[in-house]
């Protein structure tokens, strides 16, 4: 499972209002843009940035942002460890174009598509590395594959 923001923060998506959704969105991406912080200070200094940014272009923000850098500050809540555990990422991590996410956003921000380096990366996965492991992929007899034989 990829580590999003709102995993991080332990929002309850259901919870925010529509009008607070584009906020989240330009929450995501520029903490996406700092490097997916986890640690305290780092994540405090990138919910600053995201507030401040929202601030300025009048978007409506999700209260429990201001909420948790406050937390942060006090040291009255902090992000689960557990969350720090490097996982795979789903792209290439060294990609300009998505930062090893596997998604580039399009423009407006509504939907997106997959990158390159996470289509790569996922049909190598597919492809056998060993004739041993071609055979294991081949349908076998009685499957539902077979008939069209």
């Amino acid at each position: 499972m990829t580590l999003t923001l709102t995993r991080a923060l332990e929002i309850d998506i259901k919870l925010i209002p529509v009008e607070e959704d584009k906020a989240l969105l330009l929450a995501r991406r520029l903490w996406e843009f700092d490097g997916r912080p986890i640690e305290p200070q780092a994540l405090r200094r990138s919910l600053e940035r995201i507030l401040t940014l929202c601030q300025r272009e009048g978007v409506r923000y999700p209260a429990i942002l201001l909420r948790r850098k406050k937390e942060l500050e006090r040291g009255t809540w902090a992000p689960d460890p557990a969350l720090a555990i490097p996982e795979e990422l789903p792209g290439d991590p060294n990609c300009t174009i998505c930062r090893g996410a596997g998604v580039i956003t399009n423009p407006g921000g509504l939907s997106g598509r997959n990158c390159e380096c996470y289509i790569r990366k996922r049909s190598a996965k597919r492809d056998p590395a060993t004739p041993e492991q071609a055979l294991d992929c081949q349908p076998r007899r009685g499957s539902s594959l077979s008939s069209l034989e």
